[in-house]
């Protein structure tokens, strides 16, 4: 799963890339774990919890439902939850754009 992870190094932006400070990219931890296989009853238990005090928690968060990345665990946050996430800005974004427009 590790190639999964983009290749941040090989990049000239790297250096200030915040994905070099995430904790998920020091090697402690095994990559599968932020891809949960339901069907195998794993569940995104100890990767919502592994990102819960990650230093870049919020950039890896806003990176996911900028992007719409529809599978795995970002930022400490399951498929669905971004999802509802991403309708609930949208709907604040259409409700200030009436209201400025009214």
């Amino acid at each position: 799963m590790r190639e999964l992870l983009p290749n941040i190094t090989s990049r000239p932006e790297a250096a200030d890339d915040w994905r070099n400070n995430a904790k998920c990219r020091t090697g402690s931890c095994d990559p599968d774990m932020f891809f949960p296989n339901h069907n195998k009853g794993e569940h995104a238990d100890v990767a919502i919890e592994f990102c819960s005090n990650c230093l870049v928690q919020n950039q890896c968060l806003t990176y996911a439902v900028k992007n719409k990345i529809e599978d795995g665990i970002w930022g400490g946050t399951t498929p669905e939850t971004r999802k509802k996430l991403s309708r609930r800005s949208r709907n604040t974004q259409t409700r200030h754009h009436i209201h400025k427009n009214s």
